[in-house]
């Protein structure tokens, strides 16, 4: 399921678990931001992809962002599956139960 490379651009996936893979490598997320920094893509284009499974907490994603724009990424772009979005009806409802039916 991990996207590898989308035209040669770097992803980093943020599992349901909270493991994270960059490059579809696993990495701590206490190393996240030095293999950032040290990765030749993030130097020479400062752009980084996230693939983040949808239940995850907002505040991981928000984590990982923070952690990229250290290491100096300046364009974070978001991966999307359009088949993990969630009915527009469902969200005009009100809150949504964990694992509601896309």
């Amino acid at each position: 399921q991990n996207v590898e490379d989308p035209e040669g651009k770097l992803v980093l996936s943020i599992a349901k678990d909270n493991k994270i893979f960059l490059g579809g490598t696993q990495v701590t997320w206490a190393d996240l931001e030095a293999k950032l920094k040290a990765n030749e893509r993030v130097q020479k284009e400062s752009s980084l992809y996230i693939e983040a499974d949808t239940h995850l907490q907002y505040g991981v994603v928000i984590t990982a962002m923070a952690l990229a724009k250290n290491a100096g990424v300046e364009h974070v772009m978001f991966l999307t599956d359009p088949s993990t979005h969630i009915d527009l009806g469902k969200l005009d409802q009100g809150p949504l139960a964990i694992g509601a039916s896309k």
